[in-house]
């Protein structure tokens, strides 16, 4: 990882990589520093890569957005080694952010503030997030594969909203504090995992080996497994 192209950040206008060539997961603008940026900020077309915070802040006085059709793997966080992820003190914040990479691979390892977050992916994974200032965030995700594990804490969140995914897991150790929402989807919370509310539609399962500490409502199939814990069925 340390050995791959890194285009270094020490402010907003650097986020153009010039006719650098390569796959996103060839290239990574790493910041050089906390970067402030006066109004909002788009990153989009070929020259898209994935960002190393290297422990550094990105702030957005408007919003963030990337947009983009490239193939491959992006992470957004900070890297320990090519299969470890941590936070490591990396934040992004901005009014709103907004991913669009309907071809991409995502993995989130940074910690977010805005009000509202919406990505769409071919799949997502994300890590130690939601930890930021913001109160009342609500997120939407449509990916195809989805997947929650490492730090996460759900009480920055008032709702997640996750549409259209084949897979949603859950892993062990993970706490989501407030409303998960399915639309067409099909979650599996694995044993050691804890939710509060989920709410499913009519197109939607569940297999649940962990906890649910509020309830589950709806669902076109519930199925709970051994060990697992629930205080309110509906």
């Amino acid at each position: 990882f340390y050995q791959k192209p890194r285009i270094f950040v020490k402010n907003a206008e650097q986020f153009v990589a010039g006719n650098k060539v390569g796959n996103i997961d060839k290239y990574f603008y790493v910041l050089d520093k906390n970067i402030n940026c006066d109004e909002s900020l788009t990153i989009e077309g070929e020259d898209v890569y994935s960002i190393d915070m290297n422990k550094h802040s990105l702030t957005v006085n408007g919003d963030f957005a990337i947009n983009s059709n490239t193939e491959g793997t992006m992470y957004i966080g900070t890297r320990k080694s090519e299969n470890e992820y941590t936070s490591k003190k990396a934040s992004i914040k901005a009014n709103n952010i907004t991913i669009y990479a309907p071809n991409m691979d995502v993995v989130i390892m940074a910690d977010i503030s805005c009000e509202n977050f919406r990505i769409e992916a071919k799949s997502l994974q994300v890590g130690s997030f939601m930890k930021g200032e913001v109160s009342n965030m609500n997120m939407s995700i449509e990916a195809a594969k989805v997947k929650f594990s490492g730090n996460i804490s759900g009480t920055a969140t008032s709702v997640i909203n996750v549409i259209k995914a084949e897979e949603v897991v859950v892993d062990s150790g993970v706490s989501i504090t407030n409303t998960l929402q399915l639309f067409g989807s099909n979650l599996t919370v694995n044993s050691g995992a804890t939710l509060a509310t989920v709410e499913l539609d009519s197109a939607s399962k569940a297999y649940i080996s962990g906890t649910i500490s509020n309830s589950i409502i709806g669902g076109a199939q519930v199925n709970m497994q051994d060990g697992h814990y629930c205080n309110t069925y509906q």
